[in-house]
């Protein structure tokens, strides 16, 4: 009786053990992801901003102007999705394996 006691607490405290890692780890990868993703948009920022400081000086149709500024927030726009769909992906993720420790 007593063996049998200390064999389901250790399995128990492994089980706890393991969810506490598993969440640490989505946490570490979490941060991970966001200093990267601050970092892409700061080097997105720093392109666009010596693009724009690149044209100061030139006789540059305005439409040509225009069309940079669009592009230049459509690679904002695009950078931002992706940052958003890698972090579901991950929370995704999370969900599957709380959903299949549950079960």
């Amino acid at each position: 009786m007593h063996r049998l006691l200390v064999a389901c607490s250790a399995m128990l405290l492994t089980l706890i053990l393991a969810c506490a890692l598993l969440g640490q780890d989505f946490k570490f990868e979490s941060n991970q992801i966001k200093e990267r993703q601050k970092a892409e948009m700061k080097a997105l920022k720093l392109k666009h901003k010596y693009a724009q400081d690149s044209l100061k000086g030139q006789t540059i149709p305005k439409s040509m102007r225009i069309q940079m500024q669009n592009e230049m927030k459509r690679e904002e726009r695009t950078l931002r999705q992706k940052h958003r769909d890698e972090l579901e992906t991950l929370q995704d993720r999370q969900r599957v394996m709380k959903e299949s420790q549950g079960k």
